[in-house]
């Protein structure tokens, strides 16, 4: 796939994050009131991360492939242990961070390549 590509794939997971965390905070919380905290949290996260990946920034792209194993993680949790809907709202979750997590890897694998050859 081409870069653009791989960018735009990514761009859209984070999209689609921003779209599936507002719909947790439509689900009846789990205890009290804690979902909306979660949510705006995470909205925050993702929102910081959509500016910062449109500039094109490695950097930001290589602590955000980390930071969206915590989505992942979170995605999975709830689609084992939650009551519909939350639990298929965790399923697409942990689907669309896998999503984004390869896209972002294949998106900056040819620039390590490019950078550890350049290295002395």
């Amino acid at each position: 796939m081409s870069p653009l590509v791989l960018r735009r794939v990514a761009l859209a997971g984070l999209v689609a994050m921003v779209g599936v965390s507002v719909a947790f905070a439509a689900v009846p919380p789990r205890g009290a009131g804690s979902g909306y905290v979660l949510a705006i949290a995470k909205v925050a996260v993702l929102a910081f991360l959509f500016v910062r990946m449109k500039t094109l920034d490695v950097y930001t792209m290589q602590w955000s492939s980390m930071l969206i194993l915590l989505f992942m993680a979170e995605g999975t949790v709830r689609a084992m242990g939650d009551p519909q809907p939350s639990a298929g709202l965790g399923a697409l979750e942990a689907v669309i961070s896998t999503v984004y997590f390869v896209a972002v890897l294949a998106y900056l694998r040819p620039l390590k390549r490019i950078a550890k050859q350049a290295r002395p």
